[in-house]
């Protein structure tokens, strides 16, 4: 989740790594300019050449009854333009109301198979970072708030 900010653009670029899974929400009654949906989408594809991004349109319970007919149609043209603008990513196309819960039925089902898919499901991790995750979880348990200084951690480590 990245800040709105302006200010706050140029770090976006540090966060993208080529082993996520990129959600890129966009409120269905604004304009997709206003969301900045392709700002995002260049940046993803910049720094990741083969990224995949579940694109999600939220509030469909928003729409007029007009622009609710015509949501298919509008998903089916978003995945051609971005294909087409955005060729070396993969992309799924999903379409929700947290008011209602329409689609998250199916939102969850994509990011199952999304997930599953990664080249990473399935390793398994180091010995010592399954040590230091137990540790770390300890130490949250004993102190209020649950933080720590680097050398702490460093400790831990």
């Amino acid at each position: 989740d990245f800040a709105g900010q302006v200010v706050y653009y140029p770090t976006h670029q540090f966060f993208l790594s080529s082993q996520s899974i990129y959600i890129l929400v966009w409120k269905i009654t604004k304009p997709l300019e206003e969301s900045r949906v392709d700002y995002w989408l260049y940046n993803i594809e910049a720094k990741v050449k083969k990224a995949t991004v579940v694109v999600v349109a939220t509030h469909i319970d928003a729409l007029d009854k007009t622009r609710e007919e015509n949501l298919n149609k509008l998903m089916s043209e978003l995945r051609v333009k971005y294909k087409d603008m955005f060729p070396m990513l993969s992309f799924s196309f999903q379409a929700v109301s947290c008011s209602t819960g329409a689609g998250i039925p199916a939102l969850t089902e994509t990011l199952q198979k999304v997930i599953l898919k990664q080249k990473t499901m399935g390793q398994r991790l180091p010995k010592s970072y399954v040590v230091l995750e137990k540790l770390i979880n300890e130490e949250r348990d004993k102190i209020n708030p649950p933080i720590v200084s680097r050398s702490q951690f460093m400790t831990m480590g």
